[in-house]
């Protein structure tokens, strides 16, 4: 027992001082704790060979599936390049939508910006098509005609840029065929 006390301090040590690196997040992930649960079942009897199988198959899963991810990571590596900045985000209103004609106005709302200040990015069916300079304003859209004669489904998404650096987006609003307005849901992406 004094050396499973020995082994199982000296690991939350090594933890501790692992998680107190300024700056950093400590991420134990599934294979790690296989790696730390290991030395616990070193008793020779069955149940101890059936944990030891347990673990190592974890260890294999979680390696072969994720990769060798590090134990301490910075938050910018956690986010990715496709993660969420949490920023503001601007609140698109009810577009101007002609009955007859094929030019949508989507406008949008300043919403305190916190360093997005350059302007906002506008992003239609998911490839962006306007960066309009201030904080709020407008953006004109030519709708396209479908093979069958009606309009296509424009899906609509806004968001901030500044200092060389996206924000995150609006949800997406929806022009339907029928011209009709969809108001995006609540959350960014």
């Amino acid at each position: 027992m004094p050396k499973y006390l020995l082994t199982y301090t000296g690991f939350g040590v090594g933890l501790s001082l692992l998680a107190a690196i300024p700056g950093s997040a400590l991420r134990i992930h599934h294979y790690i704790l296989a790696l730390l649960l290991l030395p616990g079942t070193r008793l020779r009897n069955r149940m101890s060979l059936l944990y030891q199988g347990l673990l190592v198959g974890l260890f294999i899963n979680g390696t072969a599936r994720w990769g060798f991810a590090g134990i301490v990571e910075t938050p910018e590596s956690l986010r990715g390049r496709d993660g969420l900045y949490f920023s503001t985000i601007p609140h698109l209103v009810i577009p101007e939508i002609p009955p007859a004609g094929n030019n949508v106005t989507f406008f949008w709302e300043n919403v305190t910006t916190r360093g997005w200040e350059e302007g906002v990015s506008v992003v239609i069916n998911d490839v962006e098509r306007f960066r309009v300079s201030g904080v709020s304003g407008a953006a004109t859209w030519n709708r396209t005609r479908t093979a069958t004669g009606g309009w296509e489904k424009v899906y609509v998404r806004v968001g901030y840029w500044g200092t060389g650096e996206m924000g995150d987006y609006t949800a997406a609003g929806v022009v339907e065929e029928d011209g009709t307005w969809r108001a995006p849901g609540s959350g960014r992406t």
